[in-house]
């Protein structure tokens, strides 16, 4: 095979038959506020929303555990390349999954895969809207006030883990429990061009109770590194599945027209097949040296700083020769190019891509050796 993971691949947990499933409701999702309720519902019947979780808790360590990075990459692939939004929605449950178990006690372990054995899906919200989420004191411990924005799962999600200004001013962790019914939440003004199905939007958790021992970890630690630049990886193995999937979208648009024997259209074909492993290594390299342990923070982040600008180089790339190639029929919303394009050209806009890239190359600057 040309790519290092097939296309086809499927994790242990996900059979072809069920990611075929999943990209077939695909177009169905794209819509103002959808929601892949069903698709989570599956994952949680199969056990991937547990495999996340130790061993010990029954998981099988997947993207937080070292020996389970290769294996997390299949998945977040696998996912991304049968719908991005739903990927999207697991990368950060499996974010929430390890900063609870990289910085949370025993007991709150064990509070999260009680959860998750549920079917719940853990959403985490980082980023803040107006003044922030503050953590007040109250006779029974905490309760959150303020909003958060860009929340992934809004009005679905019914556990979080959310970051909140500690009454000292520093950034904690919170295990939040919500009531869709009970806390405000609006996709109003948050209509996406593309992940349609991600459900974003804002959410108002002002007045939820937070007990001490919801509280995970101590201050700072969500900030740490290279764990909060360097899980990045995460993102760029979901994206990478979309990349994929252009792919096999494109070859079998050439078969179907009969355009496959143009030269320009074969060399297209050869061009996006060598952008799709060109990320592809570079995202098995990340996730090894970011779930690694063995090398220096800044190192590990210099590298996942660069991969991201390789993966959306690839990506963006790939995107323009499928378009070209197929014409005008890329851009009908019958077509599942269109909608996988459109995805993907949203998904690659991650945080602050000029400020990354340029702190890589700082970093390069002031070691003689390249990074690899």
């Amino acid at each position: 095979m040309i790519f290092a993971h097939a296309p086809d691949a499927a994790a242990p947990f996900l059979t072809l038959g069920l990611l075929s499933d999943i990209a077939q409701s695909r177009g169905s999702l794209d819509c103002h506020a959808a929601f892949p309720r069903r698709e989570i519902g599956i994952l949680g019947r199969i056990g991937a929303l547990a495999a996340p979780l130790p061993r010990c808790c029954g998981g099988l360590g997947l993207g937080t555990c070292s020996g389970a990075a290769a294996l997390a990459v299949q998945v977040l692939g696998d996912l991304g390349k049968a719908n991005l939004s739903l990927a999207r929605l697991y990368e950060g449950h499996v974010n929430a999954v390890k900063l609870v178990t990289r910085y949370g006690a025993p007991a709150q372990i064990r509070r999260m895969a009680d959860d998750i054995a549920q079917g719940y899906m853990f959403a985490i919200w980082n980023t803040e809207s107006g003044t922030g989420v503050m953590l007040e004191p109250v006779p029974q411990g905490f309760r959150l006030k303020g909003k958060k924005m860009f929340a992934s799962g809004a009005g679905f999600l019914r556990r979080a883990i959310v970051t909140a200004r500690a009454p000292d001013g520093g950034i904690v962790l919170v295990h939040a429990e919500i009531d869709p019914a009970v806390q405000p939440f609006s996709h109003a003004h948050w209509r996406l061009q593309g992940m349609q199905a991600t459900a974003t939007g804002e959410v108002d958790l002002t007045g939820i109770g937070v007990a001490a021992d919801a509280i995970i970890g101590t201050t700072g630690d969500y900030l740490r590194e290279p764990d909060f630049s360097a899980g990045a990886w995460r993102t760029l193995a979901a994206q990478l599945g979309a990349m994929r999937e252009l792919y096999v979208l494109f070859l079998a648009d050439l078969k179907h027209t009969g355009r496959g024997t143009h030269p320009i259209q074969r060399a297209r074909l050869a061009e996006i097949a060598m952008a799709c492993q060109t990320a592809s290594l570079w995202v098995d390299a990340c996730a090894y040296k970011a779930e690694g342990g063995t090398e220096q923070p800044a190192s590990v982040v210099a590298f996942v700083n660069l991969a991201r600008a390789a993966v959306s180089r690839a990506a963006e790339e790939i995107i323009t020769r499928v378009q070209r190639g197929i014409g005008a029929r890329a851009f009908l919303t019958s077509n599942p190019v269109e909608q996988v394009a459109r995805d993907l050209a949203f998904y690659l806009r991650q945080p602050a891509p000029d400020q990354t890239f340029d702190e890589a190359a700082g970093f390069l600057l002031g070691h003689e050796a390249c990074i690899s």
